[in-house]
């Protein structure tokens, strides 16, 4: 698609500021002046390149949209509501998955026995919306053999409560059609595209085979997925195996993994005691001398560790371990870090770690943030953002969507805690792209891939209210009008 945009203010992100003048696209990239192609006048946009979202999972975020969701489920009748609506209808279900309940919300923790009530037979899977804790029914137990987890990570098959390794483990054995996989993962692009997200940097080696996964994510060409895959220790050697999959739209250069839990299911893994569970410090998936081993051999395959870790205690361990290879090249990845001391971040800036993080969570579990750490250690400790960028460390924003909306114009609100404006869109365009080892340097520069898009919306300036009434007016990636039309 060639064209020339005209007369509207095209946003740098690293100098922070709009020019009035024409863009031209051209082959695919950002063109010299050309008067032989299309003309759009524009007059009245602002023009940014494309945000980078650079950590979620494409194909849940997609599945989020087409089963049912419990977010805004707020009691015990609502839920019960829901469940019947969907137990009474007439229609075979392999296995009845929703996401998004939180029992603080509820005001009771769904188990087993409720669920029985609703489905006796087919089972029945409910997720908390921070994804390490689930209820699963007896059917389910019984079709899938269940109760050989019990008791890992605290997993309670008795009760039907799925906690960490064990809920992975079972979600792996729901195994996704390839017509399912490519309706989840169009759906979760065509949501992204809608926000003016163009790259993503996303975990979605979960109930599936592999090469149907990248094979389907390959063949997609609107949007530009940069994949962290979460496989075990003997497959690191033999990601090397798949690079053939790889091409404009699809990149592997990255091994995710969890080195601990959430807050919401009290798995993250912390120094000291939960403030409200004295007895509970949260879990640790590895030991130091296995993730040495996941880490030595990420570095002999040239591949980026990404690691989740929420709670100070898996940051612990991960800077004892990524101490052994400072300023790596590969630029390892810590996700999420809720928890920090002045003196971890401090030796996560020597190290020369990268990080990828969610403002949003600041505000979607800020009570409950709370009432894990008691107020002293989350005032000294908890969301320390602004301390990493100030200590130089360098930081990638994301919404590890389909926990929170993948809407960057909320997050943005949430980074304003944080950031200044200016700021906060560097970090979204500019470091997004290079923590995923991007060649383009994210200012819409002459000869780099056309990834951007237009909204009437002065982001510098834009309000709250502002930001959660932005609407994208068109997204291109590539060069190409991926979602909705130009003036």
């Amino acid at each position: 698609m060639d064209i020339k945009l005209k007369n509207g203010m095209i946003y740098d992100p690293e100098k922070g500021t709009f020019t009035r003048c024409d863009l031209v696209v051209k082959n695919n990239i950002i063109g010299n002046d050309d008067e032989n192609v299309k003309k759009y006048d524009i007059r009245g946009y602002y023009l940014y390149p494309g945000f980078v979202d650079s950590h979620l999972h494409l194909i849940s975020t997609g599945k989020r949209q087409i089963t049912p969701s419990l977010d805004d489920i707020n009691s015990r009748k609502e839920l019960n509501s829901l469940l019947e609506s969907y137990a009474n209808k007439n229609q075979v279900i392999n296995v009845f998955n929703a996401r998004g309940w939180d029992q603080d919300k509820l005001g009771f923790i769904p188990d087993r026995d409720y669920l029985d009530k609703f489905f006796p037979e087919t089972p029945a899977f409910l997720e908390r919306r921070c994804g390490h804790v689930a209820v699963v029914n007896s059917a389910m137990v019984d079709r899938y053999d269940l109760r050989k987890f019990d008791g890992l990570d605290g997993t309670v098959i008795s009760k039907g409560y799925l906690k960490e390794r064990a809920l992975i483990r079972s979600q792996n054995l729901i195994t996704l059609s390839r017509n399912e996989i490519n309706n989840f993962m169009d759906t979760g692009i065509d949501l992204l595209v809608k926000y003016g997200i163009t790259h993503i940097h996303s975990d979605d080696f979960h109930s599936v085979e592999l090469e149907t996964l990248l094979d389907i994510l390959s063949s997609q060409r609107k949007i530009k997925i940069f994949e962290k895959l979460n496989v075990p220790l003997p497959f690191i050697e033999k990601i090397k195996y798949y690079r053939e999959y790889e091409n404009n739209f699809l990149k592997i250069g990255s091994v995710k993994i969890f080195l601990d839990g959430s807050f919401g299911a009290r798995t993250g893994a912390l120094l000291d005691p939960y403030a409200d569970d004295e007895k509970n410090r949260g879990l640790l998936y590895y030991s130091e001398e296995e993730l040495k081993s996941i880490l030595t051999l990420c570095e002999k395959e040239g591949l980026q560790l990404s690691i989740h870790i929420i709670g100070d205690r898996a940051l612990e361990l991960a800077l004892n371990v990524l101490s052994n290879y400072p300023q790596s090249p590969l630029n390892h990845r810590l996700i999420h870090l809720q928890v920090a001391s002045d003196n971890q971040i401090r030796k996560m800036a020597e190290i020369g770690l990268i990080a990828s993080i969610q403002p949003v969570f600041y505000i979607s579990d800020g009570e409950m943030a709370r009432a894990r750490l008691g107020e002293k250690r989350y005032r000294e400790k908890a969301y320390p953002f602004k301390k990493m960028l100030q200590s130089g460390i360098s930081i990638s924003l994301s919404t590890d969507s389909p926990v929170e909306d993948p809407n960057p114009f909320l997050n943005i609100i949430a980074a304003d805690n944080y950031f200044d404006r200016k700021t906060t869109l560097k970090l979204y365009m500019i470091n997004g792209r290079k923590h995923g080892f991007s060649k383009d340097s994210g200012r819409l520069l002459k000869g780099e891939q056309a990834d951007f898009f237009i909204t009437k919306t002065n982001l510098l300036k834009a309000s709250e209210d502002d930001l959660r009434e932005t609407e994208v007016k068109a997204t291109f990636v590539n060069g190409k009008l991926v979602y909705g039309s130009l003036p």
